[in-house]
């Protein structure tokens, strides 16, 4: 016990604290029991993050609206951030290509949706639920905006990870990719 200094027990509470804050930190990524994502509050509200774990797709409408089962009930839900060409009722350059990519990554897939940390509105104006989508990992918005399958959407005036979407939307434009190619 004799070779323990005040500095080697100073190093070892600094080691501590910094594991203590990267735990911390990283919490809202690991879900709770009940599948959702622990609260993680903004500094601009007091709205706290909800995530749904294991939600089944159930039908794609076009390339950015989805059903889904959330607790038992069918919803519509409107992605957060990217805006397709229409396939439904008018035909727009490249809509098909963009709704068959959806059902490739979403139909009858078990994702992820959260709400907005930056803008948590919870529904749009036509009633359906905003979320982000996460399938197989990956961000449902950033595979459709690198794939040129879909652009940032605006109608939301600012939204989590907008940044690096417009960064993958850039890319897509300059490259030519998807509907940049085809329809710009």
């Amino acid at each position: 016990m004799g070779n323990i200094t005040h500095k080697k027990i100073a190093s070892w509470i600094f080691a501590i604290v910094v594991i203590g804050l990267y735990i911390f930190t990283l919490s809202p990524l690991f879900p709770t029991d009940n599948g959702s994502i622990p609260s993680l509050s903004t500094s601009s509200s007091t709205f706290t993050r909800t995530c749904f774990n294991d939600v089944l797709v159930t039908k794609v409408t076009d390339g950015d609206t989805i059903k889904a089962f959330i607790n038992g009930e069918e919803q519509t839900i409107r992605v957060i951030g990217i805006d397709t060409p229409e396939y439904t009722s008018k035909k727009e350059c490249y809509g098909k290509n963009a709704s068959e990519r959806a059902v490739e990554l979403l139909k009858d897939k078990s994702v992820t949706i959260c709400h907005d940390v930056v803008k948590p509105s919870l529904k749009d104006k036509y009633g359906r639920f905003l979320y982000h989508i996460t399938v197989g990992g990956r961000s449902y918005s950033e595979i459709m905006v690198s794939e040129g399958l879909a652009e940032v959407n605006g109608y939301m005036e600012e939204f989590e990870n907008e940044s690096k979407l417009k960064t993958l939307e850039s890319h897509a434009k300059s490259n030519g990719t998807g509907l940049w190619g085809a329809c710009k």
